[in-house]
């Protein structure tokens, strides 16, 4: 089938959407089905995929959580960051027609894609919950098919909104509500738009090519002796995306978006053994202007001892 605009409702603090098309600043809600279900644009390069079957409304809980985003000042910037015909002009796309790109393609000019995270529920075994997390995917056939090959974009994974009064168990102490995640790694209740800002931070370093500089030396320092770190590139994303030890000062960080939200840092990634920042509190955060422009994430990975050649 061809591009096929559709109009859907905008959750997480969005209002609802009336008519097939609407303009979000720059961006163009789109909808382009096909027999395996769709891909909404719901920001220039940023797509969510739905498969025939899946909660129809994630795309406007997707695109609601995007605009909290953008009422961040670094977040409207990252959100930007991914636009193909902009600031993410570089960024990797899906290219094969035979896997969804190219001209009318289901993943022509995406750079970030959005998927509904489910809970796994293997034959033998416990059932593993539902995850937050930035993975890699290469789109899909005409006959829906996953592809597996290369080129690669990042994709975000996360659950649907949950209904009040039935949250999401992620593990590791971490509930999804129908308002926002609690994690035991800080206070209070991050909504979404804060919880897709950090994961959008692990999207843009991985098209940014931080992620390729970091895994070709991620063995050698985990087999460092005494080293007390088990997965050193997980643990020095999360010094980036997290914005503490090495990677406070960094526009894209959470720490940065909490700052200009008004809200206190984040202490702490515990699942990689990130828990610890002494300077924390008292670090003076740049504004990004001429006088205080923000930190490289480059000269992080050479702080970190990772070759940025």
């Amino acid at each position: 089938m061809g591009l096929c605009p559709r109009e859907f409702p905008v959750g997480a603090g969005g209002a609802e959407q009336a008519g097939a098309e609407r303009k979000r600043g720059s961006g163009m809600v789109e909808v382009r089905e096909r027999s395996w279900g769709a891909v909404h644009v719901v920001r220039p390069g940023i797509g969510v995929e739905v498969a025939n079957g899946q909660d129809e409304t994630f795309p406007g809980f997707v695109a609601g959580a995007l605009e909290q985003v953008r009422g961040v000042p670094v977040g409207g910037d990252l959100v930007d960051a991914f636009a193909p015909d902009g600031d993410g002009a570089g960024f990797r796309c899906i290219t094969d027609p035979g896997s969804g790109g190219g001209e009318g393609g289901a993943y022509h000019g995406v750079t970030l894609l959005f998927q509904q995270s489910v809970a796994l529920r293997p034959r033998i075994g416990a059932a593993k919950p539902p995850a937050i997390e930035t993975k890699a995917v290469g789109g899909r056939r005409d006959d829906g098919t996953r592809v597996f090959e290369a080129p690669w974009i990042p994709c975000v994974r996360l659950p649907g909104r949950p209904a009040e009064g039935s949250p999401v168990m992620l593990g590791e102490g971490r509930e999804m509500h129908h308002d926002g995640v609690v994690n035991p790694d800080f206070a209070g209740k991050a909504d979404f738009g804060l919880v897709v800002f950090h994961e959008m931070c692990h999207a843009y370093y991985d098209q940014a090519g931080a992620a390729g500089l970091m895994s070709g030396r991620a063995a050698e320092f985990e087999a460092a002796p005494g080293h007390r770190v088990a997965d050193f590139q997980n643990y020095a994303e999360e010094i980036l995306v997290c914005g503490l030890l090495q990677g406070k000062g960094l526009k894209y960080c959470e720490n940065t978006y909490r700052r200009q939200k008004g809200l206190p840092p984040r202490p702490a990634y515990s699942a990689v053994g990130l828990k610890d920042d002494p300077d924390l509190a008292a670090f003076a955060w740049p504004s990004g202007g001429p006088d205080a422009p923000f930190k490289e994430w480059k000269a992080v990975l050479r702080e970190l001892n990772f070759s940025t050649a």
